[in-house]
């Protein structure tokens, strides 16, 4: 058996396999070795810069991001000699496919470019409930391609970072203060000045409300049956829900309770040939409303 195998290994092509499956071997070796340490080394980085050196944590997820693929790019450039390429040739293959794959991979790279900026620049943040392009979800992360939020109904949206970039976003969590504003409307025949007085007195019993700014009740609109008030307070940005229907229930119940109507929205017929005193009929109005909707059918 010994000679037989002594005969084997003098085929040159056994040499290459035996070369070739243990190059396979250490490079599947190296690849597994280093998927592990790249998630080691993002895990401590994330660590250390969060409890320790107290950076943001948006910033601390994108950065342990970036340290897991540089490691695993490294882990890569460290297996492909184990398949017998040299050094050289790994430089060379790496520029024409890093020119290659930057030029079909514009919008990836547009979204890593995007993420930079996120991050450095910061409008949103980990925590924070932001609107962008019509979503409205507390920010989960930040990534190299993608930024992550949770909409209030639990969903998840996942969002590249190139369309936020070129988008306006609106920060809800980012001022440490809101304005709760409320619309009411009240009947002509009411006394607006009570009306305001009694508005401004729920807004400034409204609980966090704050002094500075003072709340305000302003007439915003004379609409067609109402007039129309902006009963106006400022809260501390974490009560803003809480103290927004508060604020519509105080509103409500305040003038119910002092006999001031928020009227519906009504429209006032007059029929040619009744004095405005006269009351109208069902019939009355039935033939007026027919005669109305054959004038509408002549023209």
């Amino acid at each position: 058996m010994e000679r037989g195998y002594q005969r084997l290994m003098e085929y040159p092509w056994v040499d290459r396999a035996v070369d070739l499956g243990l190059g396979v071997m250490g490079a599947i070796l190296i690849l597994l070795i280093g998927w592990y340490i790249s998630g080691w080394m993002s895990r401590r980085a994330r660590t250390l810069m969060m409890e320790r050196i107290r950076v943001d944590d948006t910033v601390a997820l994108f950065l342990a991001a970036v340290v897991r693929y540089g490691v695993m790019v490294m882990v890569v450039v460290m297996a492909l000699p184990q398949f017998g390429v040299s050094p050289t040739s790994i430089v060379a293959v790496l520029g024409a496919a890093g020119l290659a794959i930057g030029l079909a991979l514009q919008n990836t790279l547009s979204n890593i470019a995007a993420g930079i900026m996120l991050v450095f620049l910061r409008p949103l943040r980990v925590g924070e409930t932001v609107e962008v392009g019509g979503i409205t979800g507390t920010v989960i992360g930040v990534g190299l391609f993608t930024t992550e939020m949770r909409r209030f109904d639990g969903l998840y949206v996942s969002m590249p970072n190139s369309q936020i970039w070129s988008s306006h976003v609106l920060n809800y969590s980012r001022n440490a203060t809101r304005r709760v504003e409320v619309l009411v409307g009240v009947a002509y025949d009411a006394d607006l000045e009570r009306a305001r007085a009694l508005l401004l007195e729920t807004a400034q019993a409204l609980p966090d409300v704050l002094t500075d700014p003072a709340p305000e009740v302003v007439i915003t609109a004379l609409n067609q049956s109402s007039v129309d008030m902006s009963v106006r307070a400022w809260v501390p940005a974490s009560e803003y829900t809480r103290r927004w229907s508060q604020l519509n229930r105080n509103v409500k119940e305040t003038l119910a309770s002092n006999g001031i109507e928020i009227p519906f929205p009504q429209q006032v017929m007059h029929v040619v040939g009744q004095t405005p005193a006269a009351a109208l009929t069902d019939e009355q109005v039935a033939e007026a409303l027919k005669e109305q909707a054959a004038k509408g059918d002549r023209g």
